[in-house]
């Protein structure tokens, strides 16, 4: 943030000023100066995150994401000395849900859990009395880790395994993803149970394939059909047990560089307006990235400060088969100090 010596200034620096510059940059040049803040962002989610070519739209909202909140934090640390600044913004946000279901899944619990981390360089250049801009170098750090964690039904499994048993492979393959998949979560989640209906739905049809099973069906013995059909049934309900009593999980996390500029102009006395914008990512990390924050600030004191803004950051990355296409907007409010 600008030094307190361009706070309370009167004029904007003119071209035909440059000893008020000088003074200005000599000032800013004496010794370090510091600033730690704690931001509240109320962002809420959108766009498409997906696994192996398969793909969940998003669209939650931040009221509908606060339900879900389970821990949140964030801060920002800058050094400045002259021209050359050091910024460094941190973000962690953890969410949870869990779904009762009726079908073959009797609960399922939902885990979401984001790190984002910033760390810049910047350079002024320009700074006056009424304001400053500086350009910003840097790199942004993302880490998401998702985990779903299945809890089976056996009695749904039992009832279930039976009629599977007597029905088509066209009828399995209709009825199984109904029973799996009930209620969605509203949390930001790729569809991690999607490939494992898949693998379920394989593995009862080859377990019906039973070459006994045929044997004992054509010759019309009652007692022998259902002997095996009770082991068929079993085999089918193990697999449901098993495959339905997992803990699936993603981790994924990368490095994307950026550019930008930052600005600030002091209004008067007590409030200033405040702007940053970033672009980044350029197939190192993600493909591309951009960020936009601007914010209407307040000097409660000569060392206290508040702003009221609005941030948008846009991810859009593609890596090993998983998708993150997202945009998180929304209002932020940041109380900080000045040393």
């Amino acid at each position: 943030m600008a030094s307190l010596g361009c706070l309370f200034g009167p004029t904007l620096v003119q071209a035909g000023e440059p000893e008020h510059f000088k003074q200005s940059v000599s000032d800013a040049e004496e010794d370090w100066k510091f600033k730690l803040a704690i931001p509240s962002w109320l962002a809420g989610v959108s766009g498409d995150i997906g696994v192996r070519n398969r793909t969940n739209n998003v669209d939650v909202r931040f009221h509908t994401l606060l339900r879900h909140l389970d821990m949140t934090g964030s801060f920002i640390m800058e050094a400045r000395k002259g021209r050359l600044g050091v910024y460094g913004d941190f973000l962690y946000l953890s969410a949870s849900d869990g779904i009762g279901r009726n079908g073959l899944l009797s609960k399922v619990d939902l885990r979401v859990d984001q790190y984002l981390a910033d760390l810049e360089g910047n350079y002024r250049l320009v700074e006056g009395r009424r304001g400053w801009l500086d350009l910003r170098a840097g790199v942004r750090y993302t880490n998401l880790y998702d985990r779903v964690i299945l809890h089976p039904n056996e009695e749904a499994i039992n009832q279930a395994s039976a009629r599977f048993v007597d029905e088509t492979s066209k009828a399995i393959a209709k009825e199984l993803p109904r029973l799996i998949q009930g209620k969605e979560t509203e949390l930001p989640l790729p569809p991690l149970t999607l490939e494992q209906r898949i693998k379920i739905q394989t593995l009862i049809l080859a377990a019906k394939e039973d070459p006994e099973l045929a044997a004992v069906l054509k010759s019309r013995v009652q007692s022998r059909i259902t002997e095996v059909q009770s082991r068929v049934q079993k085999k089918i309900a193990d697999i449901l047990k098993s495959k339905l009593n997992q803990t699936l999980s993603l981790a994924e996390d990368w490095f994307d560089p950026y550019v930008g500029l930052g600005a600030r102009y002091n209004l008067n006395q007590a409030f200033y307006l405040t702007a940053k914008g970033d672009i980044g990512g350029f197939g190192v990390g993600s493909k591309l990235t951009y960020q936009a924050y601007g914010a209407l600030g307040c000097q409660i004191t000569r060392n206290i400060f508040s702003e009221v803004g609005y941030r948008y950051l846009f991810v859009n990355y593609q890596q090993n088969g998983f998708l993150y296409d997202i945009d998180q907007k929304g209002a932020q409010v940041v109380v900080g100090i000045n040393f």
